[in-house]
């Protein structure tokens, strides 16, 4: 599981990469990773997707998953490989990496 695309993107390079987010940071996010592999789904934690950005993500061949993470799921420790990612509904993907971007906030009264 990964934050940086820019720290581990190339190390992912080829495999089935799961980009996980909301809104506009979640699609920048896919759209990065494609450069990467051209196996990305984008999985939006049960939010939907207005038509322009399915558009986007389908021009690129991002493939969307809208239904919510249940677990992911891998090779136990120590080598605790990343395998696939479940979903409530009981459906999964292979996944050889999961990216996140959940935003950024300041929370420091200071930098006001």
């Amino acid at each position: 599981v990964y934050h940086c695309p820019y720290c581990d993107g190339w190390e992912c390079r080829g495999k089935q990469i799961v980009a996980y987010g909301v809104g506009e940071k979640a699609l920048g996010l896919a759209l990065m990773l494609r450069h990467w592999s051209k196996h990305v789904t984008l999985c939006t934690q049960c939010e939907g997707i207005d038509d322009e950005k399915r558009r986007r993500l389908d021009v690129h061949g991002i493939a969307v998953q809208t239904s919510c993470i249940a677990a992911l799921e891998g090779d136990p420790a120590p080598e605790g490989r990343l395998r696939r990612v479940r979903f409530e509904d009981g459906s999964e993907i292979p996944c050889g990496a999961f990216f996140f971007s959940t935003g950024q906030n300041q929370n420091m009264g200071f930098a006001r």
